[in-house]
């Protein structure tokens, strides 16, 4: 054991001297995107007495509890920018549309932004799925997209030409906490409870993945669909077995059903929540 801690050890070492050198990465990335964002906003604002930008938010839906408290971030940022002399000039204007956390939806919420707002850049989606969705307007309209909450692996794998950003941990990270946490908590059989989308699966096989070559033992990976009445199909079949803990990727209106459901069918685990599920008014 002590020399798998070991390597354990090297292999984190290793992993936070490649974090350091991607976040100087990133520092370049940023710096170069908002020259970037700044010469497009100074094209687009010619004749312009505003420059508008865009916000792909999740104001309903499963993710609607996160949607209004970032929007409210947003318009705080824009008030702030605008008092202190706006950008080129010209007051910036925030234009809010709602993505209902429906990849279709938001695809088109991303459209009406492009074509009919013409926005140069967009704040958003929440959602992967969404900002997958999206991606597929703003990318070909060279529309610069950036997300603050979604974390799917798959977003780096997009053919985004560089106009998709985001400024959130990727998944195949916050997986890895995930399992150490568990295994740090004791827990050495788990199930898993996801929604089925980007963010979900990619968390949970992330997370399976490290749980399981750290020792520990999954009993069952359970997804889920959105916005059902009742989710108890799919908790008796993550609780069945009897984990330490149910290891939930899901999201705050769903999750709080899936708790209230596990607890009445008679489970007596421990809950282990993903980023997904920190808002407010998820039950204790």
């Amino acid at each position: 054991m002590e020399g798998g801690d070991g390597a354990e050890a090297n292999s984190v070492v290793g992993k936070i001297k490649s974090l350091k050198a991607r976040r100087l990465k990133v520092k370049k990335v940023v710096t170069l995107l908002i020259i970037g964002l700044v010469i497009g906003l100074s094209i687009s604002a010619v004749g312009a007495e505003k420059i508008k930008i865009g916000a792909l938010m999740s104001l309903t839906g499963p993710l609607g509890p996160y949607g209004p408290p970032i929007v409210n971030g947003a318009k705080l940022a824009v008030e702030q920018i605008n008092a202190a002399g706006g950008v080129l000039g010209k007051e910036l204007e925030l234009v809010v549309r709602d993505t209902a956390t429906s990849p279709d939806v938001g695809r088109d919420a991303a459209r009406k932004l492009v074509e009919l707002d013409h926005v140069p850049a967009i704040v958003g989606a929440l959602s992967s799925g969404v900002t997958i969705a999206a991606s597929s307007v703003t990318i070909p309209a060279e529309v610069v997209l950036i997300s603050p909450a979604s974390t799917s692996p798959a977003i780096p794998a997009l053919k985004d030409n560089d106009y998709v950003f985001r400024t959130v941990v990727s998944d195949a990270v916050q997986g890895i906490v995930l399992a150490r946490m568990a295994l740090l908590l004791n827990y050495q059989k788990v199930s898993v409870i996801y929604v089925n989308n980007a963010y979900g699966k990619g968390l949970a096989d992330v997370f399976k993945k490290n749980f399981e070559s750290y020792g520990g033992k999954v009993l069952a990976v359970v997804p889920y669909e959105e916005n059902k009445p009742s989710y108890r199909g799919e908790v008796e079949k993550a609780i069945s077995g009897d984990p330490d803990a149910l290891i939930m990727v899901s999201y705050p209106v769903d999750g709080n059903k899936q708790i209230v459901e596990a607890v009445e069918a008679g489970y007596q685990g421990k809950f282990l929540f993903s980023d997904g599920m920190k808002g407010e008014g998820v039950a204790p």
